[in-house]
């Protein structure tokens, strides 16, 4: 091996560590990618736990899945244009009643095109004092969980 890098042109050498270096950072980016979804499938496995332990203590959902969805749908459009719609995102969170409403968004929503939860896309769209009104409507509604 050695006489054969040995006998290699320069700009070859340079080209095969350049190689070698993408390829170890390709990987570092798949290994972070994966790491994050199982992340996202342990979260979402969390959500069905908490569903069924306030569905025990008598909180149902309000709406049908299609509802949750339709609501994860504004949301997101709300955000995927120039300029959040802080209003429409503030709107889809007043139809929530409690805890079961909150966690059946949260896995309607699901992850977008950018591998972003809910949590995760409205922490990067709006600033504190929009997620501040958004916790105090929870809160407001005795919904335990926040953004």
């Amino acid at each position: 091996m050695k006489s054969v890098l040995k006998n290699m042109p320069n700009w070859l050498k340079i080209a095969l560590v350049v190689v070698m270096i993408v390829g170890v950072v390709l990987t570092i980016m798949n290994l972070k990618k994966i790491k994050d979804r199982v992340q996202r499938n342990s979260a979402i496995r969390d959500f069905e736990t908490d569903q069924k332990q306030w569905e025990n203590k008598g909180e149902n959902p309000s709406y049908n899945d299609l509802i949750y969805e339709e609501m994860a749908s504004k949301i997101w459009n709300a955000c995927d244009q120039w300029g959040t719609d802080e209003t429409e995102i503030l709107n889809q969170f007043k139809r929530l009643n409690n805890n079961v409403d909150f966690l059946k968004l949260q896995a309607a929503y699901g992850t977008d095109s950018d591998d972003e939860t809910l949590d995760s896309q409205l922490r990067d769209e709006l600033d504190s004092d929009e997620i501040s009104n958004i916790n105090s409507l929870l809160r407001s509604k005795g919904i335990s969980y926040t953004i």
